[in-house]
């Protein structure tokens, strides 16, 4: 994603818009879109990240939000490889602030989101 892309998008985020996405689509997530955008939501708690980067973070979790991107949500099987692309993107560009505290966190609500997965 561009830099101008992710302020496009970071107004979309908002907490509980991006837990009420995962939760109405989880059926349509795959695993890994699901994991990569929780890491990506709890890598932001890490005191050590600088505002600039938050944002770009905010920026891809506010692109996953919007059903209306590059390619819509709604469309099947390619709905949401685009978010995937994009959350991969600011995975790598945020890796040292990914540590084991995130990723235990982004595991554990991961299996509290794929338990009810099939109801």
């Amino acid at each position: 994603m561009e830099e101008k892309s992710y302020l496009k998008y970071r107004k979309y985020f908002a907490p509980q818009l991006f837990f009420n996405k995962l939760k109405h689509n989880i059926k349509n997530l795959t695993q890994e879109l699901l994991l990569k955008a929780l890491e990506l939501y709890y890598a932001t708690e890490n005191p050590k990240m600088p505002l600039t980067v938050k944002l770009k973070v905010y920026g891809a979790l506010g692109y996953l939000i919007l059903p209306l991107d590059f390619i819509p949500d709604f469309m099947p099987v390619l709905g949401y490889t685009d978010d995937l692309a994009a959350l991969t993107y600011t995975l790598a560009l945020i890796e040292p602030y990914i540590d084991e505290q995130v990723r235990q966190q982004a595991r554990k609500v991961f299996s509290q989101l794929t338990r009810t997965k099939s109801l």
